[in-house]
């Protein structure tokens, strides 16, 4: 007879396999990992591609765009040479010494290069 604290190579505990249901955790776990090994696996040009896609375009400059009020100076030109202005025999309206005159300084002054002068009497 054998004590307890003999124990023979025959009475050894046996690792014996457990067999489990399979669950639905499991085929997701499995999916996963087959995912993981695809996604690792391919090439990644999409992401690189599409960076040099959205190159921008040298574009030359148009302008401002729309700024009411604005006219170009070519076309202040154009409209002065195709208006005609009144012309006055002793001058127009305009400044003169920083104040306005408001119609010429009548048919007694002419202009001159120095300023207006007196030619009447």
């Amino acid at each position: 007879m054998r004590y307890k604290s003999q124990i023979a190579l025959n009475d050894a505990p046996t690792l014996r396999p457990t067999y489990r249901k399979a669950s639905c955790r499991d085929g997701f776990v499995v999916a996963l990992v087959i995912f993981a090994v695809v996604a690792l696996l391919l090439p990644p040009t999409a992401s690189a591609g599409s960076v040099q896609a959205k190159r921008q375009l040298n574009r030359p400059w148009h302008g401002y765009g729309f700024l009411p009020g604005y006219e170009p100076p070519e076309l202040i030109e154009w409209e002065r040479g195709r208006t005609r202005r009144p012309t006055y025999w002793y001058g127009g309206p305009g400044f003169y010494r920083g104040r306005w005159n408001g119609g010429g300084f009548g048919p007694c002054w002419t202009p001159s290069p120095i300023g207006p002068h007196w030619n009447c009497g």
